[in-house]
């Protein structure tokens, strides 16, 4: 279990960003008790983790992750049980690496894939991906929506994070509310249904979708439905 978050500012970051993101990370300490970092990586986006050292022990596979050369970035959280497979679908030098982490595979399958990578991807998981020659900021949950990721707008800002309570931890100056609706779903389900939270504010991405922040807007799209192969 490790922690994602982002800031996305449509102007630029600014002082207050770099501690909101700070705060974010300390309330997600117990999602990554190994090492928590941030890194800003441009003018209007911070990208942040807390990692669980469990598959592998190594710093080298500390997030979050970039790859300058094609300015991609990614802060990763999950398990993804068929690395193999995918290894051997990215050919090439990667292949032949043995500790190319999760996160770097899923670089590499993006940029030979794009957006359809997240299909092939197989496990349970929660990212944050930020594409830097579009200027596209990718969100993407597994299909069963095992690994949990919200997104709020506030004052010309995007925040997106691992729990609700880091996002409302962060933004003291926000009212939050509750949403009346997702208390009933609680009360009968015992869960509540995507892309509501318990925060009228604050959405969550649903199962097998991935939520596009591109010119300005947010767009929504499936990649995966039951039956898909």
């Amino acid at each position: 279990m490790c922690g994602v978050l982002a800031i996305y500012s449509q102007s630029r970051i600014e002082d207050r960003h770099e501690k909101a993101a700070l705060l974010m990370l300390d309330s997600m300490a117990r999602r990554g008790p190994d090492i928590s970092r941030k890194i800003k990586v441009n003018d209007r986006l911070l990208l942040g983790h807390t990692r669980l050292r469990v598959a592998s022990l190594s710093p080298a596979a500390d997030q979050p992750k970039s790859y300058v050369k094609r300015d991609l970035h990614i802060s990763f959280n999950g398990e993804i049980f068929n690395q193999s497979e995918l290894k051997k679908q990215l050919g090439g030098a990667l292949s032949a690496v043995p500790d190319l982490s999760e996160a770097e595979i899923i670089l590499a399958l993006y940029e030979k894939y794009g957006q359809g990578c997240f299909a092939r991807l197989e496990g349970q998981f929660a990212l944050i991906l930020y594409d830097g020659a579009q200027d596209r900021l990718i969100l993407a949950r597994d299909p069963f929506g095992i690994c949990p990721l919200y997104y709020m707008a506030h004052g010309g800002t995007h925040y997106m994070a691992s729990s609700v309570r880091a996002i409302v931890g962060a933004l003291s100056e926000v009212s939050f509310n509750p949403d009346l609706q997702a208390v009933d779903q609680f009360l009968l389900l015992r869960y509540v249904l995507a892309p509501k939270t318990i925060v009228k504010e604050i959405q969550q991405v649903c199962p097998g979708e991935v939520v596009i922040f591109e010119q300005q807007q947010s767009v929504r799209k499936r990649y995966w439905m039951i039956g898909q192969d």
